[in-house]
């Protein structure tokens, strides 16, 4: 079964409406994971689509990233952590994996909590 790593960086469900705020990433599509300064991480894939967003700040063929938000100090544990989740063989939602939820408003609404795969990672932003 193929896996997928979901992230989600707006606050506010009601503005989930494109790529920019929620992408899903085929875990095959994953190209690397570099610690890029003391607190963040940037989690790079393959995309061939031209509405998703790419690390040159264009769109379309080459390669998009996540960047992750962390605690200082921990960006070995987070690595590790991202590497377990892509290895699992446990089922997990057909193949989906939330990696990142940044919503704190649900649709209508009403309050929730951000949710992380990792307790030692605080944001994270789909560039």
């Amino acid at each position: 079964m193929r896996k997928y790593f979901y992230f989600r960086d707006v606050g506010d469900e009601d503005h989930d409406d494109d790529v920019s705020a929620s992408i899903t990433i085929p875990v095959s599509d994953i190209t690397g994971v570099v610690p890029t300064a003391i607190t963040t991480l940037d989690v790079y894939y393959k995309t061939n689509d031209a509405t998703v967003p790419n690390a040159t700040g264009g769109t379309g063929a080459g390669t998009g990233k996540v960047s992750l938000t962390c605690t200082r100090g921990k960006l070995i544990e987070v690595m590790a952590e991202i590497a377990s989740h892509a290895n699992s063989t446990k089922p997990a939602n057909s193949g989906l994996i939330i990696m990142g939820d940044a919503a704190t408003t649900g649709f209508g609404g009403e309050a929730q909590s951000s949710f992380f795969f990792s307790n030692n990672v605080t944001a994270n932003t789909i560039t």
